[in-house]
Parts: C-alpha cells; structure tokens; sequence
C-alpha cells in the first residue's frame, strides 16, 4: 500500500480495466502537487501483472478473417476524458494496408482505420467518464478478403488508454497537458500472417489438349504445355501445384487458367482457391 507523506496534496485518479479473459487489473497514477509542481506518481497494478493483459494475439489470420474483444474502463473518484493511443510497434506490407481496425465505446463508433495510420489518438465518447462507472469499450478487426498474402508478416502495436480529471482539463483533447492524470499501456497486441504459405510450383493442365513439358525442353523437369488452341473458343484449364512428374495424384488443385480470344488478343486470366496466391506467372 502507497505511504502518503504529511504536507502534500495529493489528487488521485484511478483506471480500472477487465481483460478480455475475465479478469481485473487495477492501475492507479497519483499526481502529487507541490506548490505549481507536478508531478506523476508511482503506477500500481493490483491483482495481475500487466504483461497477462493483451487483448490480441492472433496467429496465422487469412484473407476474410475477423474478430473482437471487449475491455470494461472503470474510472475511481473522478470524472475523467479517457484517450485511446494506438502505437505501431513493428509491422509492414498487407497486415498494416488490409487490416482493419473498429474502435465502440458502449456500441458507438469511435474510428475506423488500419494500422498504417497509426499512431492514432481517439477520444471516447462525447462527454468524460463518470466516477464508479463501467464502460464497455469493443475493439474488432476485420481482414479484407481480397488481401494478397504472399509472405509470413507480422503487427504488432500498443494500446495506451490515458484518462485526464475533466475538471482539470478543457474538452479539446489537444490542449490536454500533463498532470491530473492516469496512463495504461497495454504492450504485446500482435496479429501474424501467412503461417501456412509454402512455395510450389503449379502449371497449367489442358486435359486433351495438354502436352509433356519434357517433350518440348530438355530440362528434366515436370509439368504440360497445352494447345494448340482455337481463337473462337474460351477454354478453362485447372491449375495444379506439386504434381511431380505429372501424376495428379501426387499435386493440389489450386485454381484455374481462363483463355479467350478477343480483339485480335488472347486474354488469359489466372485464377487461386482460398488459401493460395500466386507470387508470379510465365506464359
């Protein structure tokens, strides 16, 4: 328990948050002044330890994957305007560009964005937080269905909650200073991608009209020509991957190839199953 030294006034603001598992952290920041000196108090966490706090921590998300989490914010003795800063730790490429982020304060919408915004400050709710009152703040994340994975990525950010007493502090969350107030910074919030990503070659298979590759090359290696082709006919090919010496049995159907003549071209269009992608193409 915090000693109080005799001839300090001391001002305290408290911000409790439950875990998304249920349980309750406890954190308190007492600002102490002295005459026109601020100055911050020891941050205390009560009955767990602030690195068992992490709201996400996802591993090998695809394409089309969402999820959320729910934190309650609780302040003690004072009414209070409560920040959110979202801080990129480390992370490039689809998971900052694809992954988006919805911020709700008690089923309103707060921000939208992806992490390659960050950082970003959002102030919750229109009014401060009232003393002894819970607040349900959902976060949820949404990975854009078209989003092309063509390696293992990673994200990871902090979430830093900081509550300012509103009686010390105008509503303009710019011109909040430091003092009379209490920060959290939830570390360790990680998402990871492409966990299944495994490189194969995959080659075109025309049933009829496909050809041995090693008819055609002297390289001993697997894999079909097809044709030759009619210029008033569409085809649709399957598209197979790992089928070594061109036993199917052997490979994985991973998509199609679409051939069509049009405007004295021919048009081919490669298309991937879920769950697979293409990191380039030969004709």
């Amino acid at each position: 328990m915090r000693k109080i030294l005799a001839g300090i006034s001391l001002v305290g603001l408290v911000l409790v948050i439950a875990n998304f598992s249920g349980g309750l952290a406890y954190f308190s920041d007492v600002v102490a002044s002295e005459g026109n000196r601020l100055q911050a108090g020891q941050l205390e966490i009560i009955g767990e330890d602030i690195n068992d706090v992490i709201p996400f921590d996802e591993e090998c998300i695809e394409p089309g994957d969402s999820g959320e989490g729910s934190l309650t914010l609780h302040v003690s003795d004072n009414p209070a305007w409560v920040l959110l800063d979202l801080e990129k730790v480390s992370g490039v490429g689809v998971l900052s560009e694809e992954l988006v982020f919805t911020v709700e304060l008690e089923g309103v919408h707060q921000w939208t964005g992806t992490a390659s915004e960050f950082p970003v400050s959002i102030e919750l709710g229109e009014d401060p937080f009232e003393n002894c009152t819970d607040y349900e703040l959902t976060v949820r994340w949404d990975f854009d269905d078209d989003a092309e994975v063509y390696q293992k990525e990673n994200l990871e950010f902090d979430m830093i909650f900081t509550a300012y007493q509103s009686r010390h502090h105008p509503q303009d969350a710019d011109t909040f200073e430091s003092g009379f107030h209490s920060v959290l910074k939830i570390e360790g919030n990680e998402f990871t991608t492409g966990c299944w990503i495994e490189c194969e070659t995959a080659w075109a298979y025309g049933g009829d009209y496909a050809g041995n590759l090693r008819d055609y090359v002297t390289e001993n290696k697997w894999g079909w020509t097809n044709g030759p082709l009619d210029n008033d006919e569409n085809y649709t090919f399957d598209l197979w991957a790992g089928a070594g010496r061109n036993d199917l049995s052997k490979g994985t159907l991973v998509g199609s190839l679409e051939i069509g003549y049009e405007d004295e071209m021919w048009i081919v269009t490669y298309r991937t199953d879920a769950g697979f992608a293409l990191r380039e193409a030969h004709l």
